[in-house]
């Protein structure tokens, strides 16, 4: 995946995982957040940011979680892209707005996790 966006400054940790294949088709990342902050950004304002076109794709939804879905499209790139916030208590936001808003109210406490899902299409 070409580009990188660079973690925010504040109450982040950051962790990337991949297959560790030369061909590797996709990659997982993670934050765990501490308090509600702005500095947490939806995964399509940072594709956006390195010069990917977005368009929206379905939610990919299980029994228990919804993943909000895009499609980030650059040169002869794209790929899938998929994210989603998680409390310890199991409730889960598909956007980062969502999840922004729900912890500023108190309805949820952290520590909270977001997690973003991007493979090759």
């Amino acid at each position: 995946m070409n580009g990188n966006c660079a973690p925010p400054v504040g109450p982040l940790s950051h962790k990337r995982f991949t297959s560790g294949r030369e061909d590797e088709r996709g990659a997982a990342h993670s934050s765990s957040v501490d308090a509600p902050t702005r500095r947490l950004h939806s995964a399509a304002d940072c594709f956006r940011g390195i010069g990917y076109s977005i368009t929206p794709m379905p939610v990919r939804k299980n029994a228990t979680e919804a993943m909000s879905c895009f499609r980030a499209g650059h040169g002869g790139d794209a790929i899938a892209v998929c994210e989603m916030i998680r409390d310890e208590r199991g409730s889960v936001w598909p956007d980062v707005s969502a999840w922004y808003w729900s912890a500023m109210f108190g309805a949820s406490v952290g520590p909270w996790w977001s997690f973003v899902v991007a493979e090759r299409m």
